[in-house]
């Protein structure tokens, strides 16, 4: 176990350093699910955020008709069909934002070349991140119209229920 750690570790300096030089370096693996927005790629130890979303937080609930459902249990579900059973590759982005320091976040395509990020956005279960990327925004308003995933009712963002929790305004 203390190899994997370290093996984690010494690739995420690595990944580090590539990125401090302009370049994007990728791992592809198997991968498991770490949360609605973050992935583990791999013998890999640390979470991939993905790029430009956010998605229900645990314990977080939306609401029909003023009856209380699981989005968070949705989105789960939808980034498990996401990734079972395929290779996921991951490249890694830069966050300027130091708010969400310490977080590594990437860019992760199965291998039907899927953009795990814009799927899940697509199918409502994520809401775009703007400050990191305009790019899921035409997604999330398709998803909105449609009414599908969160957008079937009423939700709080999830970065709004994550700053209720840690006792924000």
């Amino acid at each position: 176990m203390a190899r994997l750690v370290l093996a984690g570790c010494a690739w995420v300096l690595l990944a580090c350093g590539a990125l401090a030089q302009g370049q994007a370096p990728a791992l592809s693996g198997p991968a498991r699910i770490f949360s609605t927005d973050a992935i583990i790629v791999g013998d890999n130890v640390v979470a991939f955020r993905l790029w430009g979303v956010d998605a229900p937080e645990p314990g977080q609930t939306c609401w029909i008709d003023e009856q209380e459902w699981d989005c968070f249990g949705g989105a789960l579900d939808k980034l498990e069909e996401l990734i079972t059973g395929k290779l996921v590759t991951c490249s890694l982005r830069q966050d300027s934002n130091r708010t969400r320091r310490g977080k590594i976040y990437a860019v992760c395509l199965n291998a039907d070349r899927v953009d795990l990020a814009l799927a899940m956005v697509e199918a409502g279960w994520a809401l775009a991140v703007v400050d990191q990327t305009k790019d899921y925004v035409p997604a999330e308003e398709a998803a909105e119209k449609a009414g599908i995933g969160m957008w079937r009712g009423s939700f709080e963002e999830p970065w709004v229920f994550l700053d209720q929790l840690r006792g924000g305004n």
